[in-house]
């Protein structure tokens, strides 16, 4: 097995006989993992994790799910899969690829629907040879879900932890551009103490918001959202499927009845603020203890 903590894990994997149908990628020099006696126990990193990355994957994997039912379907990852299992729930077949591991897709050409990789071209020499192998494994009409983190946005959270090969969103869509005619993408950005999903259809650029559990350490960041992601779908088909960028996508369906739904709030507003309502909270009170016995 190759180890790709190897500074010249490039050159060795150029050495190395490769399988009939697959490349072979290298993790960038520096790009090591901590030991595993220093890696918390689950239990012990859930409270950190989930307050802060593992939601935006969440909500990433949520976007891949919604094209998973009943398809063959590939998630290549980075070190530990967190939440894979929501796709593999709903999917035909799935495979699961640590890149960390496998220095190669050792599978067929065009044979999955869907191929997903989130946050996973920041670890790799040659992220352009990744892409590629990609949109060989994917069927004609497959898609691909694939993110990257936004440049800096880990120091947000534990200084120098950024990865090696982060890539600007220029690179990023210039790579998927190069193997696939069609791409839409958008930002994911952390808005603290909301979540706002919005549709996106494709070629039309943009933003979806992950929340964040309130701490001590997000207050400077109340209500100022900023990006930690990009998130993208690429096809070699005719066009992309309808891109519900989030799990509220039915904010654009409400919008013609903004009015209506105003005036509804304003009503609602007028009745909770009035004194007949604040008098007779007793007695909504005490039919409420009747109600319960």
């Amino acid at each position: 097995m190759h180890h790709w903590d190897d500074p010249a894990a490039f050159a060795f994997a150029a050495r190395t006989p490769q399988p009939p149908h697959a490349a072979t990628w290298a993790r960038a020099p520096g790009d090591t993992e901590q030991p595993a006696s220093t890696v918390p126990s689950f239990p012990a990193a859930a409270p950190r994790l989930f307050r802060e990355r593992v939601r935006l994957r969440l909500h990433q994997l949520a976007l891949a799910r919604t094209w998973a039912a009943d398809r063959d379907v590939l998630h290549v990852h980075y070190g530990p899969s967190v939440g894979a299992e929501a796709i593999a729930a709903v999917a035909r077949t799935f495979q699961d690829i640590d890149c960390r591991q496998d220095p190669h897709l050792s599978l067929p050409a065009a044979s999955v629907d869907v191929a997903v990789c989130l946050e996973v071209l920041e670890h790799l020499v040659e992220p352009r040879r990744f892409v590629a192998e990609l949109r060989r494994v994917l069927r004609p009409q497959g898609l691909l879900v694939v993110s990257t983190e936004v440049p800096g946005a880990s120091e947000r959270y534990i200084a120098g932890s950024a990865p090696p090969h982060q890539l600007s969103r220029e690179q990023f869509l210039a790579l998927l551009q190069q193997e696939f005619a069609q791409v839409a993408w958008g930002t994911q950005t952390f808005w603290n103490g909301s979540l706002l999903l919005l549709e996106c259809p494709p070629g039309d650029p943009r933003e979806f918001h992950s929340t964040l559990v309130d701490g001590p350490k997000w207050q400077e960041h109340v209500g100022v959202p900023y990006p930690l992601a990009w998130c993208a779908f690429a096809t070699n088909a005719a066009r992309l499927p309808p891109v519900p960028w989030g799990l509220c996508g039915y904010v654009q369906d409400v919008s013609p009845h903004k009015q209506e739904i105003d005036a509804l709030r304003s009503r609602l507003d007028s009745v909770l603020n009035s004194r007949s309502w604040k008098l007779t909270a007793p007695l909504r009170w005490l039919t409420q203890r009747l109600q319960n016995r």
